[in-house]
């Protein structure tokens, strides 16, 4: 069986793929046996209010469409 995860995950922050703010990462490891999966940005408390800013942004005109056009 192939390996089908990156080696490298970031942010999904307004539609775009990022960093953390600071660079920081933390390695992601199996539960079964402990091996390296990948490494994964680790979010700053600015990312988190850049996350929710972009969320509220987005759902402003999400909230005007119909439900037959989501």
């Amino acid at each position: 069986m192939s390996n089908k995860l990156l080696d490298k995950y970031g942010l999904y922050i307004d539609g775009k793929w990022r960093d953390a703010s600071d660079g920081a990462t933390f390695e992601g490891k199996s539960p079964i046996d402990g091996t390296h999966l990948a490494f994964c940005a680790q979010a700053t408390e600015q990312d988190v209010d850049d996350a929710v800013t972009a969320a509220w942004k987005a759902f402003e005109s999400w909230k005007k469409t119909t439900p037959a056009e989501r």
